[in-house]
């Protein structure tokens, strides 16, 4: 059975009706834990560190002389591409944040493909997430700067050799500057799902139609199929990019706090 409305695959609901705690003397319903978007939400963060844990006893093993599988070889390239974007916009010796970018990244590809499957949600469709995603960027990288710098991280606000007059201006520009990026990061994720997912959804909708009122032109009614099928590896490849621009941003962000201006 096919959604009439293509935004209706974004609705928030609770597929389990659940009241926890109701014995205790305050009325306290905790339905909202069960809803689609937190079970994926938490279904994200239980397998990502089983499949970060499944990754590093492979990599053990691997050094070991062991045989490899092509899921390991996937995971592999998945981690020395993060490490490389790191190395490449992180001006540091050591990286110690490779634990955080790697779970984050993994984090946003599982939940922004997992919404691709028939019965899921995209749990990335929702702007309340990814802009706890990129407070959580902003914030971590904020700390570091102030971990590593103190309070020359405020070198940030004022370019060198502003001339003095123009300093107030420049410094207020700067700060919008640097807090848009809170929203930038959320909007362009939340966006791109929003908008890809719903437009799949609609082809696969006209596609179901055109097949059941041309039954009597089989090869031509395949026809929107085909461009199902494009689009749908076309919104896996904008799944994966999205996840790769992110951690690239979170990279260039965590090096502006650790290396001011």
């Amino acid at each position: 059975m096919f959604l009439q409305d293509a935004l209706e695959q974004f609705d928030i609901f609770k597929p389990v009706s659940v009241c926890c705690l109701s014995f205790l003397p305050v009325n306290l319903n905790f339905t909202y834990l069960f809803i689609n978007l937190c079970l994926f939400w938490c279904l994200a963060h239980f397998l990502t560190p089983v499949f970060i844990s499944w990754f590093s006893t492979k990599e053990d093993r691997h050094h070991n002389g062991y045989e490899i599988s092509l899921v390991f070889l996937l995971f592999k390239s998945l981690f020395d591409l993060v490490v490389s974007i790191l190395k490449d916009n992180v001006l540091q010796k050591k990286n110690p944040n490779i634990s955080f970018v790697f779970f984050l990244f993994l984090t946003l590809l599982f939940l922004n493909i997992a919404g691709l499957f028939p019965y899921t949600f995209t749990v990335t469709s929702s702007f309340v997430v990814t802009l706890f995603f990129s407070l959580t960027v902003f914030l971590a990288a904020n700390i570091m700067g102030m971990y590593y710098n103190g309070f020359s991280l405020l070198a940030n606000f004022l370019p060198t050799g502003t001339p003095l007059f123009i300093a107030p201006l420049l410094v207020l520009i700067e700060i919008i500057s640097y807090f848009s990026r809170i929203f930038s990061l959320s909007i362009r994720l939340f966006a791109n799902m929003l908008s890809g997912h719903g437009l799949l959804k609609i082809l696969i909708g006209f596609s179901f139609v055109a097949f059941k009122t041309l039954e009597f032109w089989f090869f031509l009614g395949l026809l929107p199929w085909l461009v199902v099928t494009v689009v749908l590896v076309l919104e896996v490849a904008i799944a994966f990019l999205q996840a790769y621009v992110f951690i690239i941003l979170t990279g260039i962000y965590i090096n502006d706090a650790i290396n001011p201006h």
